[in-house]
């Protein structure tokens, strides 16, 4: 029985796990799994640890291997649209509880030259969006974007884990830069690089002004493991729900047990978790 909704027996048995991303066959599933500081995994410590290859499904606590096959992963996803029926997706990467209401603030950290976030926020639900986003070459868009949409405003800046001046290296090939000098992007592309000015999360959001954000979404380019790490008690208070993007493998040195870090470190901050796809995860402080 879930929420009032039985579930056939013939089911349990092929039931998903929390996190079932088949990184083996290079596809990515998409099982809209959720977690919240109290889960348990199969090691029983209330980390992923040991039972990362083997976790319990959130719906039915059925247990599955890592390596899933793909109709189970979507019966799983199935269930989870049940559990959480007000969960909404969108292309490319996006999930998100509603409802929003006309006006509420919305922060898109990393836009890149189409603020997609921002416009389908201010399309659909009327927000008020702050694009954030340090690439030079990016620049002459967005403002287009801020002459054509009144209620977005851009931010030339960079989110990190300090107050301070950086250098920041821009591909000239992909839309993506990133202050690491060692992301895949900068490593393989041609690059130029720039001093741009980086701003703690605390400083972003006092900067904004705002006593509430409806939703924050991170994309920037593994420079969230840090920005998490460095993250106080309060840093969020504000804060209803966040995206991040986690860049495990997309930077060397930051690996899937640094995204599990950072899940915790938010959990810990009152957040439950929706790991997505395995590399987006939704936050949020109120199941709906």
């Amino acid at each position: 029985m879930l929420d009032g909704i039985s579930i056939p027996p013939i089911f349990t048995g092929l039931l998903g796990a929390d996190r079932m991303v088949d990184e083996m066959r290079g596809q990515t599933l998409d099982p809209l799994m959720t977690r919240t500081p109290s889960r348990k995994t199969l090691d029983g410590k209330g980390d992923w640890g040991s039972g990362e290859m083997a976790m319990k499904c959130p719906n039915c606590g059925s247990v599955m291997d890592y390596f899933s096959e793909r109709p189970r992963a979507l019966m799983c996803k199935a269930l989870t649209r049940i559990r959480h029926p007000r969960l909404k997706s969108f292309r490319p990467n996006y999930a998100f509880f509603e409802p929003f209401s006309s006006g509420d603030i919305v922060v898109d950290v990393g836009t890149g030259d189409d603020p997609d976030f921002s416009r389908l926020m201010i399309d659909r639900y009327k927000c008020e969006c702050y694009g954030v986003d340090p690439t030079k070459k990016h620049e002459s868009a967005l403002r287009r974007i801020e002459e054509d949409y009144k209620q977005f405003h851009y931010l030339q800046l960079a989110l990190g884990p300090e107050n301070k001046t950086v250098t920041f290296y821009e591909s000239k090939v992909n839309v993506s830069g990133s202050v690491l000098v060692t992301h895949r992007n900068i490593v393989n592309d041609p690059t130029i690089s720039y001093e741009v000015e980086m701003v703690t999360i605390d400083a972003l959001l006092n900067r904004i002004g705002k006593s509430t954000i409806a939703i924050i979404k991170i994309d920037i380019e593994g420079a969230e493991f840090e920005l998490i790490s460095s993250l106080s008690a309060n840093s969020l208070n504000q804060v209803d729900q966040l995206i991040v993007e986690f860049h495990h493998g997309t930077v060397p040195g930051y690996a899937r047990r640094d995204t599990r870090a950072g899940i915790k470190k938010l959990e810990g901050m009152g957040f439950m978790s929706i790991v997505y796809n395995g590399r987006d995860c939704l936050f949020y402080k109120q199941r709906p």
